[in-house]
Order: structure tokens, then sequence, then C-alpha cells
């Protein structure tokens, strides 16, 4: 969407959720998942947020929504999600496999990835849903993308390679023993007893709010996983500054947070969802039917954590600061 077009779309979404007549639509963001339209109108402003990946079903929408409810009682700063007049909290979108959600808006500048105190704050916040431990998102599998790496390194580059312009084959090729050797430590970890939680904890997920005080985003990735595996999601992001993880997991000790393994282990997560996030977006530089801004965002992606990939040792001396 472009434009005119995109405005005119936004405002036909915001409708449909009987938001009152639209007064400014913009695109503000744009991420894995979706896109983000600020929408302000006669009777508020609104996160208006288009989903061009994997989009859920409605009866996980609603698990979901009940669940941030349940965190938001429990103290966790959450933005309100709306639904249509007839009750749905999930629009179709005109383009297949995609679809609307609509958010209260909530202003505030998202912290910079070296932010230690936005990220105390954010382990924090794990523990206060690691400590509800809500076995109602339990009833499927841990999903794979969270806990292994199926990928075929040696295939991929092999494909790259042939693929005309593609600039970012020589540093995907000077990985590709780091990107096997993680793979297959990843997979030797089993996946641990999993409660319901958020499963996208990051800082990019965070804002901090003008008058102060924090805000917790994107919960469409609500389900199962071992609330260990989300902390070490969170401090796999450290691995550079060992000093940083031990404060980091001191925090989340101090915030009620349940015991976890005190070893490299406790990285698996984090390296897997980093390692599938990376072959995800590999594929959509292979794709020569992808989206122009698909591309775009996915090249950034791509050199983004190549560029910053952690080897084996990393990760076993960034576990130094857990003893």
């Amino acid at each position: 969407m472009h434009g005119a077009e995109s405005v005119d779309v936004v405002a036909g979404v915001a409708a449909r959720f009987d938001l009152g007549p639209v007064l400014g639509a913009r695109q503000v963001a744009r991420g894995a998942m979706g896109e983000i339209h600020r929408v302000d109108t006669g009777t508020g402003s609104f996160a208006v947020k288009r989903l061009l990946w994997e989009v859920p079903e409605e009866s996980d929408v609603q698990q979901e929504v009940a669940f941030a409810a349940r965190c938001r009682a429990g103290g966790v700063r959450v933005p309100r999600a709306h639904r249509t007049p007839d009750g749905q909290f999930l629009l179709a979108g005109r383009e297949p496999g995609t679809a609307w959600r609509v958010y209260d808006w909530v202003g505030g500048s998202a912290p910079s990835r070296h932010d230690r105190a936005a990220a105390s704050w954010l382990v924090a916040q794990s523990a206060i849903i690691h400590r509800l431990a809500d076995d109602s998102l339990c009833w499927r599998e841990v999903a794979p993308w969270y806990v292994s790496v199926s990928t075929d390194w040696t295939g991929m580059l092999d494909r790259a390679e042939v693929t005309p312009g593609a600039d970012w084959t020589r540093v995907l090729s000077s990985s590709h023993g780091d990107l096997v050797t993680l793979s297959e430590w990843t997979n030797s970890h089993p996946p641990g007893q999993p409660v319901g939680t958020h499963r996208d904890l990051k800082l990019e997920n965070t804002l901090v709010a003008p008058g102060g005080g924090r805000w917790l985003l994107d919960w469409d990735n609500v389900g199962p996983l071992a609330p260990w595996r989300e902390l070490g999601g969170i401090l796999a992001d450290w691995w550079e500054h060992p000093e940083a993880i031990a404060g980091l997991a001191r925090t989340y000790r101090e915030s009620g947070g349940p015991a976890y393994p005190r070893e490299p282990g406790i990285f698996a997560s984090g390296v897997a969802q980093r390692l599938n996030f990376l072959a995800a977006q590999v594929e959509v530089l292979l794709d020569a039917s992808a989206r122009p801004g698909d591309r775009h965002f996915a090249h950034g992606v791509v050199t983004g954590i190549l560029s910053g990939l952690p080897r084996l040792r990393d990760l076993e001396r960034a576990a130094e600061g857990l003893a």
C-alpha cells in the first residue's frame, strides 16, 4: 500500500472497527510480523496493525487477548485490544495472508538495544508473566521455531551463490560453519516444561512513555514456552556483556522469576529464534517474486543478524555471568 491508497484502506479498517471519523492516518513502523499505523479519529488515537506473516485464527487471538488482560491485571502495562462491533479482534485483509488488529495508541519511544534500564524492566515483566504460569495456552505443542533449527545451511548457501545481485552471500558464506555448529548445539537441548507466555520479549517490543513508565507491546506470539527459555532469549541479546547478563539475571530472581539453568543452554531459544528468523528472511531474498518492501526489510535483517552472530565460545563466556 502506498500514499492515498494506504490512508483509504486504513480508514476502511477504522470504520469496520467503529473507531469514529478518521482525522488522520500514517504508517509509523514496520516489523517482521506487520506494519503499524497511527490513526487519529473523533474518539481518540489507535494503533492499527496490519499482520503480514502467519495470520492466526480468531480463537487464538481471543486466547491471546485474555492472557494479555491477565498480565495487565498482574501489573504489566499492555495496550488494550479492540473488537469489531460483531465481537471479532481479527479482520481479514484484502491480500491473502494478511489481517488487521486494532489497539489503543500508546505514545513513546523505543529504547536502544544497549539500554540496560529497559532490559532490566523487561526481565522484571517476564518474571511477572512467568509467575502467572497460565496452563490454558499449553494445549498445543511448543512450536519448533523456539526450540530447534532445521535449516540446511549448505543448501541455502548454494542457492544464494547463484542468485543475481545477492551482495549478502559473502557474509553468509563466512558464517556457514558457525551457523551449522550453533544449529546442532541448539537442537541438543530439551524443550523444558512450558507455560503460557509472551514469546516475543525483546527491547523492540517496549516503549518508554513521555511522562514516564513503559509499555510491553506485540502479544501476537503468545503461546507455550519454558520460562527459562524466554528469559534466555532476552539475555542472549547481551552475549557480549557478561556483567550485564549477571545484573539482568539478578533482577529476574529478585522479581520472583522461577529457577533457571545457570549454563550456556539457557541461550538455546534465543539462538533458535535468531537463526530461524535469519533463514526465513534469506528465503525472502531468494524469492524473486517477493514484494520490494519485504525484500528491503529482509536485507536489513540478514546483514544485521550475520554481523552480530555469536559463536559457541561466546555463549559459554556469556554464561559465566549466571554463576
